[in-house]
């Protein structure tokens, strides 16, 4: 995890469950603040070494990228330029690939 991403802390005598949880994101770039919602024992288990699209497959790739790097969406755009599906539905980014 970045140092621009922080993980906002469990109550006291938390129990890991389906709760959902918010991580703030500062993109280094531009200073933006985000806060993603995750599920805390999705986040957990991302934590633990789970590639993040395995630990957090309801999340959209910008929401997992910005946790991964910090990179809010509009830089990362601004650096990479858009994917080659830029509809938001990136199940089938690869799907009319040639390989």
């Amino acid at each position: 995890m970045s140092d621009s991403v922080s993980f906002v802390g469990f109550p006291k005598g938390f129990e890991m469950s389906s709760v959902p949880s918010f991580v703030v994101v500062n993109c280094p770039f531009c200073q933006k603040t985000a806060q993603i919602e995750v599920v805390a024992e999705e986040f957990e288990d991302w934590q633990a070494g789970e590639l993040i699209q395995n630990a957090m497959p309801n999340l959209d790739a910008d929401s997992r990228e910005q946790l991964i790097s910090g990179t809010c969406p509009t830089c990362w755009d601004d650096m990479f330029g858009a994917g080659p599906d830029d509809d938001g539905d990136d199940d089938d980014e690869y799907e009319d690939q040639d390989w």
